[in-house]
This record gives structure tokens, sequence and C-alpha cells, in this order.
């Protein structure tokens, strides 16, 4: 499966659980791919504003939140801020960082990214 298969499938379900969240281990086993794929869609949707976490006794407890800011695009086309993102990639991705309030994707050499703001 794809990470955007994943990242659609993974909305979807963070939406419909509302206020009261679903921890990440759930939210993997509901969307039938293992934690370490989970944790790159909440690292680009963290990043994005579009999801809080919360660390309790079982995990992450993923919430949804609905704040929609414009994209800025920085001088050097590679820098986002935004709060709903769609990333398409026609190669792979080899790492997803979180570092506090920013993603780092890392793409193979040949990999072309498509970035696009997503609108309520």
């Amino acid at each position: 499966m794809k990470l955007r298969e994943i990242a659609a499938q993974a909305i979807e379900i963070i939406k419909e659980r509302g206020a009261e969240g679903i921890n990440n281990a759930e939210l993997a086993q509901l969307v039938g791919t293992p934690k370490r794929r989970v944790y790159d869609v909440i690292a680009i949707l963290k990043a994005a504003n579009l999801i809080t976490t919360e660390r309790d006794g079982s995990g992450t407890r993923i919430y949804w939140t609905d704040e929609s800011q414009e994209l800025q695009q920085q001088s050097n086309g590679t820098s986002f801020v935004a709060s709903k993102l769609r990333v398409y990639t026609d190669g792979s991705i080899y790492n997803v960082a979180n570092r506090g309030s920013e993603v780092v994707i890392e793409l193979d050499d040949q990999a072309n990214l498509l970035i696009e703001t997503l609108n309520d």
C-alpha cells in the first residue's frame, strides 16, 4: 500500500474519532499497516497542523484539528507552511523526520515531489 493511500485512510479514521481521538497502534491495525508507516503519516499531518498528539499510558493518542492556514511558499521553493497538505511522489520516501515544528521528507535521488494544499 502506498503512503498516500495509508494517509487517506488514516485521515478518515482520525476525523471519525473526533474528540475521542485514536491510539496510534489501533490506527495502524485499522489501516492494516505497520506502526512505522503510521508514524510517517503522523509526522506529516502534525507538521501541517492537521492533528495533535498526546502521550498516554498506551502509546500516542491522535486528535484531528480543523485549523486552516493558507499555503506560504518560501523563496527557495522547498519549504511550506499550511494546515493541510497532500504529498505525492513518483519515487520512494526513505525517511520522514518530525523535528519539532517541521517535517523533513527525504526522497530517493530520482523522485519528484508534488505538494498540494487541501481545502475543507
